[in-house]
């Protein structure tokens, strides 16, 4: 009995280590495996288009992007298509439609309701019941307090109807007036109130030493992620005018500054004559992801990116209440 429970135990085991092989095999492939990308595009007066190819693991699993013709995004894994921007959803039915089909009436209730709207029905007074006799005197008396009310109110012939408003309405509309034209000035004077101080508490945050500190930190840790996720390839191929030649000049003076850290790949030609921006690019690399994951998760660990989120929502509850 014990040597069987021990070979049944000795499988699980197996099993267990066979499956967490499989699963650190995968997070290795996934951290540490190259996602390779291609790009390409041109743009001249007759055409423009661009185009990116994504790889990864030996192009198992790949990602195809073309704009503007065709215009679709596609992923796919092996030969089978994981998403198509390009295949058309089926349409929803129309709802409308099936509730005004609903909602008609059938024959026998459309002749029931033109049996009720009938002008003799219309036409015919109906009898009042009333279980008290006093109610009609009741309702007579009404009826004549309202008559001579109405009557009050009629002007007699000779009397001049009167030529404009009361003093005191005026009064009051103009004191309306004036009440909303201070609650609205009191209105913009609180807000811009409000804007100064965000503007003195940022700016002091800003100043704060360790704010400082946390902005050379992410700068270096992106610097780390664009140097991984930069083109090992690039060229260009550009024709670059502004329509003004004196930008046109300052445009190409920077880039001959620059010219020797982009390499002889990158060529722009100056127009000094007309606005245009035409040409032709490829560019391709690689990354990994455990090289992005591993400066992302390094800058959101950082002590002082903590203390700065908990400085932001302590004074945004004190600006609510």
């Amino acid at each position: 009995m014990l040597t069987i429970l021990f070979k049944i135990l000795s499988i699980l085991g197996i099993v267990l280590l066979i499956l967490l092989g499989i699963a650190l095999v995968v997070i290795l492939l996934v951290l540490f495996f190259p996602i390779s990308y291609k790009a390409a595009g041109k743009r001249t007066a007759e055409e423009f288009w661009i185009t990116a190819r994504v790889k990864w693991l030996f192009g198992l699993l790949r990602m195809n992007c073309d704009y503007p013709d065709p215009g679709k995004i596609c992923v796919k894994f092996l030969f089978f298509t994981l998403y198509d921007s390009s295949i058309e959803k089926p349409e929803k039915t129309d709802r409308t439609s099936t509730e005004t089909t609903g909602n008609e009436k059938t024959p026998a209730s459309a002749e029931q309701t033109t049996e009720e709207h009938t002008p003799e029905s219309v036409g015919t007074p109906k009898l009042i019941e009333a279980e008290d006799p006093t109610a009609f005197s009741a309702t007579a008396a009404d009826v004549e307090s309202a008559a001579e009310r109405e009557d009050s109110r009629i002007p007699e012939p000779g009397t001049p109807e009167p030529a404009g408003e009361a003093p005191g309405k005026t009064t009051d509309r103009l004191y309306g007036f004036f009440t909303r034209i201070r609650y609205t000035v009191r209105k913009i004077c609180d807000k811009i109130k409000n804007i100064l101080e965000n503007i003195a508490f940022y700016k002091n945050l800003w100043n704060d030493p360790d704010t400082q500190g946390l902005l050379k930190h992410a700068g270096k840790r992106f610097g780390h992620i664009w140097k991984r996720l930069r083109p090992r390839k690039l060229t260009v191929n550009a024709t670059v005018g502004t329509g003004s030649p004196d930008t046109t000049g300052y445009l190409y003076g920077i880039y001959g500054m620059v010219l020797p850290k982009l390499g002889k790949r990158i060529c722009i030609t100056p127009d000094f004559e007309q606005a245009i921006l035409e040409g032709d690019f490829k560019a391709s690399g690689h990354f990994t992801a455990a090289c992005v994951l591993f400066h992302s998760v390094r800058l959101l660990l950082d002590r002082r990116l903590r203390e700065l989120l908990h400085k932001i929502r302590q004074y945004q509850k004190t600006q609510k209440k």
